[in-house]
């Protein structure tokens, strides 16, 4: 069979291969390519064992583990916490407080709770033309804690006549009016707190027990446990009391200008909704209602005093009190022994007694011990004509009205 003749093209691409293998024949290509694969392959030879390890610097720094005091069965560490106080180790006076507290659990165990049937009556210390039948209107006595006094209360029974005021310093102070003897000045005198106290309550159940902006939190003293949380105000809370006729009604008064009355079974968790809303042109600082639960007073820096009343107290007036200086003290209050009168505090050193039905000051307590305006006042819901009151100064008086 004859061979096949090259194309042009195929000679043309045979003659180029044959120049390039001359050229890199010329230039030793090929045996540089050859020496160089096998240096390469030389190399690869060395293996890891042949590589000098280099040592880890030693880290002396030991790894602990957290653990707490409990898991570890430690005791917690109580340094800087201020212990549970006795009484014994708060008392600050000479002598022993042992008579007090043997009252107080007298108190306890026998005393009854409730209105007196005079203080039901509303009529023992009053005269039958509505007045207030006062026999020298004078101080019955004082003691002193020193300092303001912030929280002023009596004990709510019958069978004692017992103040206990707290002071800005933490300081508590027990007035037994029974103990008064030539010996004795029936007063006892505690520091269980570094701060001013905010607040007294007596447990009107049981004696032996006692209770952030515009919050309220509340406490199962059963379980020991924060059981609800309610933001009742825009501000500060400043007073809270309970309806004697009814404990799930509830009266606060707020930096806000408002006091609000609300029923503890229908309160919203997010959107609290009040059975009443009142406002004053000030901060309103007290909001108590009266013995029998079925009104209100209102008063503070406004210079008037709100009565808030009716079946579901969907009424409200207003008394203008004279108090010149209300845009520094705030006017205080406590009802008397029935809803017919107020005991209001005034700017001219005296407690002015207010009838609702004339609506104005009928008369006023007065006395040359009063040294300043009285700050906190309280009557005796038992003892019907014992009327306490606090100054500026830190001294506090009795009043017997009867």
């Amino acid at each position: 069979m004859a061979p096949t003749e090259l194309t042009e093209y195929e000679r043309k691409r045979l003659d180029n291969i044959r120049r390039k293998d001359e050229m890199m024949a010329a230039l030793k290509i090929h045996s540089m390519a050859t020496e160089l694969t096998a240096l390469t392959k030389r190399h690869s030879h060395v293996t890891k064992s042949d590589k000098v390890p280099q040592k880890k610097p030693r880290n002396d720094t030991r790894v602990v583990k957290r653990q707490s005091l409990r898991t570890g069965g430690m005791p917690p560490d109580s340094k800087g916490v201020r212990k549970r106080l006795r009484m014994k180790q708060a008392y600050c006076r000479e002598g022993s407080d042992r008579a007090l507290i043997e009252t107080i659990v007298g108190i306890g165990k026998k005393s009854r709770v409730g209105i007196s049937n005079e203080a039901e009556s509303g009529t023992d210390g009053f005269c039958k033309d509505g007045s207030l039948g006062v026999s020298g209107n004078e101080v019955a006595g004082s003691f002193s804690l020193d300092e303001p006094i912030k929280a002023l209360r009596f004990f709510p029974c019958d069978s004692s006549r017992i103040i206990v005021a707290g002071n800005r310093l933490g300081s508590v102070g027990f007035w037994n009016l029974d103990h008064v003897i030539e010996e004795e000045d029936g007063i006892y005198r505690y520091r269980p707190h570094q701060s001013s106290i905010s607040g007294i309550s007596i447990h009107p159940h049981c004696l032996t027990k006692g209770r952030a902006r515009g919050g309220l939190k509340i406490w199962d003293a059963r379980t020991g446990n924060c059981t609800t949380q309610w933001s009742l105000h825009d501000e500060k809370i400043n007073s809270i009391d309970f309806s004697s006729e009814n404990p799930n009604i509830m009266a606060t008064s707020s930096r806000d200008w408002t006091a609000c009355i609300w029923d503890l079974r229908r309160i919203d968790a997010d959107k609290p909704k009040t059975l009443k809303t009142v406002r004053h042109e000030a901060t309103i600082s007290f909001a108590y209602f009266s013995s029998s639960g079925k009104c209100l007073a209102t008063t503070g820096y406004s210079g008037t005093i709100g009565i808030t009343g009716g079946a579901n107290f969907e009424e409200t007036s207003f008394i203008s009190h004279s108090n010149p200086s209300y845009t520094q003290v705030p006017i205080s209050g406590v009802w008397g022994w029935d809803d017919s009168h107020l005991f209001v505090s005034s700017s001219k050193k005296r407690i002015d007694v207010i009838f609702l039905a004339q609506r104005n000051t009928s008369f006023a307590l007065e006395s040359p011990y009063l040294e300043s305006a009285p700050m906190r006042l309280d009557a005796h819901p038992h003892n019907v004509g014992m009327l306490a009151g606090d100054t500026s100064w830190g001294r506090i008086y009795v009043w017997s009205l009867n």
